[in-house]
This record gives C-alpha cells, structure tokens and sequence, in this order.
C-alpha cells in the first residue's frame, strides 16, 4: 500500500499538469508547438509518478530524503512547466529543436530516477546478505554451544577440539557475500548431522569447513 505521502504527492504533480494544459490552452491557440509542451508535459509527469509509486520507498515520510533521484527529477518537470509555456508561442520552425531538448530533459529524469534506485537495490541487497550471515552467524554458534553441552565426546581431544571450534566461530566474520553463502549452508548441514558421540574426524571437518567460509568471506570482500 502506498503512503499517504506519496498519494499527496501525486496529487500535487497531477493538479500542476493540469493547471499547465489549462494555461497552454488558454493563453495559446491549439497548434504544434503547444501539443508538443502539453505532451512533453505528461511524459514529464509520468516519469515523476512512476518514480513515485514505483521507485520511492514504501511509506517514506520524506520521499526527497529516501529517494534523492527524485530532486533531479522534480527540477526537470518543474523546467519543463516553466519552459513550457514559452514554448508554445515559438514559431512552428523551431520545432525539431524543441522536440530534442525536450527528448533530453526526459532523458535526464528518467537517469535520475533510475540511477539511484539501482544504488539502492545494491545497498538493500548488502544489508540483506549482512543480515542473513549474522543470523546464519548467531545460529551457527548457539547449535554449537548446545552441541558442546547436549552431545557426548569420544575423547578429551574431541572435546578440547570442539571448544577451539566454538571459539573460531564466535570470533568469525559475520558479513557474508556470495562466495561464502553456499558453504554456510555445509555448516550447518554438517553441524546437524553430528554423530553421539562427537569425534575428532567430525571437528576437524568442521573446523576445515569454518575457516574455508572465513577465507571466503575475505576473498569476497576484495571483489
């Protein structure tokens, strides 16, 4: 559902392009030069809606703050609501060059509203990783530490070992990248399937599997 912020806000767009026509037509006769502001108008408007209701984010309280693409984009409509009434008293002649600086002024909004939305997807997509690897993390070593507690060892190395093991991975980098998510998922299929009684082979396995995610999950930052 949308925000209130964003309905108001394309409320507004609207009433100004339709405040536009009713100036354009008013003060114009009906001849190219004015069809072709009116219609660079909507096309402008059209942008500045679809970066609103499709790119801003959802239930933004101040749409210029969370989507910073859209200052560009609401300065080239606003040119174009200014420019626009001169340009439809232009000579016919002028038409080819009206045509390509409007083509380049929609050009220019549609960059500043894409430009920032990919930005964003990256950013969000980074978070969303951090965010799976530090539960990834967090889960990792509470099955360990309940593994520690819950399972039976072979031998006092077995379990001198998996303490080692509990403590490589309490210290581990959380961030994960996708180089590191699939042997995350080793881990723990590893961890879940620890035999009663734990044995050194099993540490040692997963001890290998830990620090292979952690040189990972370097290798992937220098990407």
């Amino acid at each position: 559902m949308d925000s209130p912020v964003k309905k108001t806000f394309g409320i507004i767009i609207g009433a100004l392009f339709a405040a536009y026509c009713a100036i354009i037509l008013l003060i114009t006769p009906l001849r190219p030069m004015s069809i072709a502001s009116i219609a660079f108008a909507l096309a402008l408007t059209g942008v500045l809606l679809w970066a609103i209701f499709q790119k801003a984010p959802v239930n933004a309280h101040n749409l210029f703050l969370a989507f910073p693409g859209l200052i560009g984009a609401s300065l080239c409509f606003v040119i174009q609501l200014i420019a626009g009434v001169a340009i439809a008293f232009l000579p016919q002649g002028m038409l080819p060059f009206v045509l390509a600086g409007e083509v380049i002024l929609i050009v220019v909004a549609v960059i500043f509203v894409l430009a920032p939305t990919k930005t964003m997807d990256a950013i969000s997509k980074t978070e969303d990783e951090a965010r799976e690897s530090v539960s990834f993390m967090r889960k990792f070593l509470l099955d360990l530490e309940n593994a520690n507690n819950e399972h039976r060892f072979e031998n006092p190395s077995a379990k001198e070992s998996f303490r080692e093991l509990i403590e490589l991975a309490r210290y581990s980098d959380p961030a994960t990248n996708t180089l590191s998510a699939p042997i995350e998922a080793d881990l723990q299929n590893e961890l879940d399937s620890l035999p009663n009684p734990i044995d050194s082979q099993t540490v040692q396995k997963l001890m290998q599997s830990l620090e292979k995610r952690n040189r990972l999950c370097k290798e992937g930052k220098r990407q």
